[in-house]
């Protein structure tokens, strides 16, 4: 499976330390949006469409889902995990 980007919601996406471990044990940039509850954003962007604001729910993703955070991988920690 190709990953292209991970994305952290609800309660744990709230702590700094714990997403930069995982970004650092998996090896990978941890995303965190500025909507912490997918389930709510998700309903919104389906609310959308039909009125016509946003074509489909890929055009609705495109411009509501948005980054608020991110935690890079630091090298020298992912080596010792």
């Amino acid at each position: 499976m190709d990953i292209e980007r991970i994305m952290m919601t609800g309660g744990e996406a709230r702590s700094d330390i714990w997403n930069q471990i995982k970004a650092d044990m998996i090896g990978r940039t941890i995303n965190i949006p500025e909507v912490l509850n997918a389930a709510a954003l998700g309903a919104c962007i389906l609310a959308s469409i039909g009125p016509g604001i946003y074509s489909d729910f890929r055009d609705g993703i495109k411009h509501m889902d948005r980054v608020a955070r991110r935690y890079k991988i630091q090298p020298e920690v992912h080596d010792k995990y």
